[in-house]
């Protein structure tokens, strides 16, 4: 995908209302302002994983989004054709996926394989059933696709190390193994290749299923990451920071940077924002709140990375983040009501 270019934007305000006795009618007009975009002065490169986004298990994203088997507007394989029109014109360039909340529940192994032998499975986290007629072949076949770059969140809730490791290897693995032998049952000879995995989602919040400190979530993603990495040390791996403001958010992580230096090479910050109040000026001051957030991670980050003679690269994913601006039940939650996916570099 091509880059494109930041500009620098000059702003000039000229305030035409001078306030002068000899001049009374001056003074009642309104201030006027231009903005100029100077295009000619490049000031860097925009990387292509801005342009991300995120799709999980919730309301109408998959099911009747995406994916719905048997509608007229869908293709053979079930993805609806005029979602992936509108998909494929916004030049999604990573696309994660399943979850959210939804991972910390998900056994990937319930969706892989024949269709109808697929297990049906409560979501715990949005109070649903999961027919596991998506799983991994469907999401990354979609990505293919869409000449998108996939984004796979583990379950560091309720799953295990094996959990993980096994994942990577049924993407992954190009050798004779079991799981890598169980995608070509399923009618995938090459490996997928998928470079990007998050280490679990929110972990810190006292929403998720498998809820965990700052310790035990370092400790376990740690030693998930080293399984993983043995299985393909290509990988990227992106750590779950701290999405519970309400809390010692920098404590959290703070924690995940010390333990997770030497192999995370991301670390996640997640905000929605919403104008439940009426209150406009509060609502776009968010902006400002997002920066703060961001300040003070690349600061953990320079921390943690402080002492160490060849640190290693640490950036930030925000890789959930929008405005939230529908409310109630999952019936109502559209297809477009959910996050997009920012990787710095």
């Amino acid at each position: 995908m091509s880059r494109p270019f930041l500009s620098l934007v000059t702003v000039i305000v000229l305030f035409s209302s001078f306030f002068s006795s000899t001049a009374p009618l001056r003074a009642q007009q309104a201030p006027t302002a231009r903005i100029k975009i100077d295009i000619d002065r490049t000031i860097g490169e925009v990387h292509p994983h801005l342009f991300g986004n995120f799709t999980e298990h919730l309301g109408r994203m998959i099911y009747g989004g995406i994916y719905e088997e048997g509608s007229p507007l869908s293709d053979q394989f079930g993805y609806r054709k005029d979602v992936f029109d509108v998909v494929k014109q916004l030049n999604v360039s990573i696309l994660r996926w399943p979850g959210g909340n939804f991972a910390s529940g998900y056994n990937w192994k319930d969706g892989i394989g024949p269709k109808d032998q697929r297990p049906t499975r409560i979501d715990l986290a949005w109070n649903d059933l999961e027919s596991n007629r998506f799983g991994t072949d469907e999401f990354l076949r979609y990505c293919e696709m869409l000449g998108t770059e996939p984004y796979i969140c583990i379950n560091a809730g309720l799953g295990t190390i094996d959990d993980a490791r096994h994942w990577v290897e049924y993407c992954n693995e190009s050798r004779h193994t079991y799981w890598a032998d169980q995608r070509r049952k399923n009618g995938r000879e090459e490996p997928y290749k998928v470079k990007y995995w998050a280490l679990g989602n929110e972990i810190d919040g006292p929403w998720q299923m498998g809820n965990k400190s700052a310790e035990e979530y370092s400790k376990f993603a740690l030693e998930t990451a080293k399984a993983m990495r043995l299985v393909d040390r290509d990988i990227k791996l992106v750590a779950s920071g701290s999405s519970n403001y309400g809390a010692d958010w920098i404590a959290w992580n703070r924690t995940v940077l010390q333990v997770l230096r030497n192999q995370a090479d991301y670390i996640a910050i997640h905000t929605y924002i919403n104008n439940r109040d009426n209150d406009l000026e509060r609502f776009l001051a968010w902006s400002q709140t997002i920066d703060h957030y961001i300040e003070i991670t690349a600061g953990l980050i320079r921390q943690a990375q402080s002492g160490q003679a060849n640190p290693r690269p640490l950036y930030i994913a925000y890789d959930e983040w929008n405005v939230w601006y529908r409310t109630g039940n999952r019936e109502k939650l559209g297809f477009s009501t959910h996050s997009s996916v920012t990787l710095t570099l």
